[in-house]
């Protein structure tokens, strides 16, 4: 009996079940929630135009039922610009309700919406509800209740769809066309309206990826129209990185890319020594890592190139002893082979002379060989002899012959100075030179001054320069000025600074 009445109300259970289940499925059929309705009319589809105005600006036509509607914003309603009536419109805006002839829009804060059409009435009633998306036109005129306020006589309605569908159909519309200003501007209205609507919990994510879509392929088209050397262009993308996709990797790599084209860009410099810990060094910012591997490098270098200079006293040094030793004898021979009545002969000696001067370590027998050179009365000590010693890699020695040509101070004399101040690289020598010349006065030291201006060598040009100060009297600073003086002056019968032993040249 117990097991009886225990195998009953199982067999009962299941029966009520099998009772209670066709029910069901007859009740689900019966409370199935109708497909939302969706207007196919898409204003996103209708012909558009656009008239430029002088201001620069622009005004956006669309075509709808054989007329042209100005679009605008919801705002527009909102104008007490009364000059407006008669003007066309559409937008789109949020519907909130519908009552005694009136629209009602959502943030609708002034202005009115009337509907005189019996079918643009039965549409809003049997489709339209509280936050539908709607695309409106109409005409605007004065509202006849409150004449400092305007109204829009609606013309027609259409229901958009959801506003997740509708974001998705903007964007992929914009990254198809490729609309920069356009992917980026609905990027920044799904964040306000993720912000400001209510949105389902499980449309959260698709909103924030739908988001992310539209400012990557906007930073992605833009990163194309960034030009190799627009400093601020790489700045102003960095900040958008940063600011709409807080990818900090990609910010850091274009204001190292701004920085490579600017390094004194003044907001990219702070970001790089406050946020990026880089150093400045020699003009161009560099990392940490980077500059200690460098320091670290230059510090062998300057060890290499100490330990260089000073094998290469120690080898001069060497050299120099060598050739005091072999001063006298040397000399003696060179003077020796002077003494010839022969002048192919006495051309060869005093060449040789040259050459053994501008080649010897030894400065005490570059100035004996200069003042040799210097009391022979012949062209050939000037060339090739003096010119010859005016290339000794000794300073002074280079002195002493620029000393010697600007005493000898005839025209093959001085033009062999002017050439060898040309090819001085040290300034204190050069400025020894043109000292001789100032002393040498007169119209010649004047032109070979002249021909020194051709330097490129600043400091060159600089003492130069005040050589012609010290002769002429004159004071001019560019060469330009001296070069427009001396061809209006030079070929003058008389100068203040002329000498009159320059009348004959030597």
């Amino acid at each position: 009996m117990r097991r009886a009445s225990f195998i009953l109300p199982v067999f009962a259970l299941l029966a009520l079940c099998g009772a209670v289940r066709p029910c069901a499925a007859e009740g689900t059929g019966d409370t199935e929630k109708k497909p939302e309705f969706v207007d196919p009319r898409n204003p996103d589809n209708f012909p558009r135009s656009t008239m430029p105005l002088p201001d620069g600006s622009k005004i956006d036509y669309v075509s709808f039922g054989g007329r042209r509607w100005r679009e605008v914003k919801q705002e527009i309603l909102h104008d007490r610009i009364l000059e407006r009536q008669g003007l066309e419109v559409c937008f789109e805006a949020k519907f909130a309700s519908f009552g005694d002839d009136e629209v009602k829009l959502y943030k609708q804060r002034q202005g009115s919406i009337a509907v005189a059409d019996p079918r643009v009435k039965a549409y809003v009633k049997e489709h339209l509800r509280i936050n539908d998306n709607v695309w409106l036109c109409g005409t605007l005129r004065t509202n006849p209740r409150k004449d400092r306020e305007l109204e829009l006589i609606l013309v027609d309605i259409i229901k958009r769809d959801n506003d997740l569908r509708l974001f998705n159909a903007k964007v992929a519309r914009l990254v198809k066309s490729g609309e920069m200003a356009g992917l980026k501007k609905v990027g920044n209205e799904i964040k306000e309206h993720l912000k400001t609507a209510i949105v389902p919990l499980n449309e959260q994510d698709e909103y924030v990826i739908l988001q992310n879509k539209a400012w990557d392929t906007y930073l992605e088209l833009k990163e194309k129209t960034v030009a190799v050397n627009d400093a601020d262009a790489c700045f102003d993308l960095a900040n958008e990185y940063l600011e709409l996709r807080s990818r900090t990797s990609k910010r850091n790599d274009w204001i190292r890319k701004c920085l490579r084209i600017d390094p004194d860009h003044p907001r990219a410099s702070v970001i790089a020594s406050n946020e990026l810990e880089m150093i400045k060094h020699k003009g161009l910012w560099i990392t940490k890592e980077d500059f200690g591997r460098i320091k670290a490098q230059e510090a062998r270098e300057k060890e290499r190139q100490e330990q260089e200079t000073q094998a290469q006293a120690a080898k001069l040094a060497n050299l120099r002893r060598d050739a005091e030793k072999e001063r006298l004898k040397r000399l003696t021979e060179l003077q020796r082979a002077l003494r010839t009545r022969d002048g192919k002969q006495l051309e060869a000696a005093l060449r040789a002379l040259g050459e053994a001067v501008q080649k010897s370590p030894d400065p005490e027998f570059g100035r004996k060989g200069i003042a040799i050179l210097a009391n022979i009365n012949d062209p050939y000590a000037i060339w090739p002899g003096l010119d010859s010693a005016a290339k000794s890699e000794l300073g002074e020695v280079r002195l002493d012959a620029y000393q010697a040509l600007a005493w000898r101070g005839n025209e093959q004399a001085l033009r062999a100075l002017s050439d060898a101040l040309l090819r001085e690289t040290e300034a204190a020598t050069a400025k020894g030179g043109v000292k001789a010349l100032v002393v040498r006065g007169g119209r010649p030291a004047v032109q070979a001054l002249m021909d020194c201006l051709r330097s490129e060598d600043s400091k060159i040009v600089a003492e130069v320069v005040e050589g012609l100060r010290l002769i002429t009297r004159e004071n001019m600073s560019g060469k330009n000025e001296w070069q427009r003086w001396w061809d209006e002056n030079k070929n003058r019968k008389s100068l203040p600074f002329d000498k009159p032993e320059d009348q004959k040249v030597q």
